[in-house]
C-alpha cells in the first residue's frame, strides 16, 4: 500500500490539501499519515525551563488530541490513516519521515506570497521542494477538488521525466485524465527539431500506457511562467506538473526562485513538482 503524507497546521488551507489527499487515497487504495510538527526552542528565556517544559508537554498533548480528531474523519472516510507528532522544523522532519515511510506522495496546501517574502522566505511548500525528493503536490488555498480531467505535464526532454511521467500517470489513472505534454522552447533549435523531440517523448509514452489519452503542445517564448499561466487559463487545465532540481544554498539565496516555486506561489490551481 502506497503512503501520502500530508503536513498539517490545522488550518482550513491544510484541511482543504487534506481532501485532495483523500480523494487520491481512495482511488489508488493508499493510507494517509498525517504530520504535525512542533518545535522546541533550547534558547535562554525568562520563563523557568522547567515550566517552559510543561508548556510543550501540554502543547504536545493537545496537538495529539487534534491530529487524533483528524485521523478519526479520515478513517470515517473508508481510508487508512496514520498520525505523526514529530519534534523539529517542518522540511527536515518531513524529509526524513518521507523516507521512513517510503511516501509516493506530499500534499500540502499553499498560501501566495510576494516581493522580498517571496524571494527570501519563501512558503513551506516552496521551500520543501529543496528538502525531499517525494513529489508534492502543492494545493492553493481556494482550489476546491475536482477529477483532474486536464493535466499538463512540462518537459525538456530530460531521462527523468519518462519517470516522472510514470509516477503522473500512477498517482491520476483512475481519474481518466486527459494529460497534455508540453514543451516550451526557447529558440535554440530549430522548429523541426523541437517537433522530432517533442514527438518522440509522447509517442514513447502512448505506447508505454495506452489506455491514458495522451497529446502534446510546442510553445515558444522566454518568459515561461507567463506562457504557462496564459495557457492553463485558456485550457482550464486542472493539474501543472513539473520535474525541478535541487538547488544549492547560494543559488536560492542570490539566485531567482525556479519557474517551479513561482508557479507555487501565484498558480491558481494545483502543482504537482518532481524534485531531483
Amino acid at each position: 500500500m502506497n503512503t501520502i503524507i500530508v503536513p498539517t497546521d490545522f488550518s482550513k488551507n491544510a484541511n482543504n490539501a487534506l481532501t485532495f489527499a483523500i480523494a487520491i487515497a481512495k482511488k489508488n487504495e493508499s493510507k494517509i499519515v498525517v504530520l504535525h510538527t512542533n518545535h522546541y526552542d533550547m534558547v535562554p528565556s525568562t520563563i523557568p525551563p522547567e515550566l517552559e517544559l510543561e508548556q510543550f508537554k501540554q502543547l504536545q498533548k493537545d496537538t495529539k488530541g487534534k491530529l487524533l480528531e483528524i485521523q478519526k474523519e479520515v478513517l470515517a472516510k473508508g481510508v487508512d490513516c496514520k498520525i505523526a507528532l514529530e519534534i523539529g522544523p517542518l522540511n527536515d522532519v518531513l524529509d526524513e519521515i518521507s523516507s521512513r515511510k517510503r511516501a509516493k506522495l506530499i500534499v500540502m496546501g499553499t498560501q501566495g506570497a510576494s516581493g522580498l517574502k517571496e524571494t527570501f522566505l519563501g512558503s513551506n511548500t516552496g521551500n520543501a521542494i529543496n528538502h525531499t525528493k517525494t513529489p508534492i503536490l502543492a494545493i492553493p488555498e481556494s482550489y476546491s477538488f475536482n477529477d483532474f480531467e486536464k493535466v499538463v505535464f512540462t518537459t525538456n526532454y530530460e531521462r527523468r521525466s519518462a519517470m516522472d511521467f510514470k509516477h503522473l500517470v500512477q498517482m491520476i489513472e483512475l481519474f481518466r485524465s486527459n494529460i497534455k505534454i508540453l514543451h516550451i522552447a526557447n529558440g535554440d533549435l530549430s522548429y523541426a527539431e523541437e517537433e522530432k523531440l517533442l514527438t518522440s517523448f509522447e509517442n514513447e509514452m502512448k505506447e508505454k500506457y495506452p489506455s491514458v489519452n495522451i497529446s502534446s503542445q510546442l510553445m515558444y517564448g522566454e518568459e515561461t511562467e507567463n506562457i504557462m499561466t496564459d495557457f492553463i487559463k485558456r485550457e482550464h487545465v486542472n493539474l501543472v506538473c513539473f520535474t525541478t532540481k535541487h538547488r544549492s544554498l547560494l543559488e536560492r539565496i542570490f539566485g531567482k526562485p525556479s519557474v517551479t516555486k513561482k508557479m507555487i506561489y501565484h498558480s491558481s490551481i494545483p502543482i504537482l513538482a518532481f524534485p531531483h
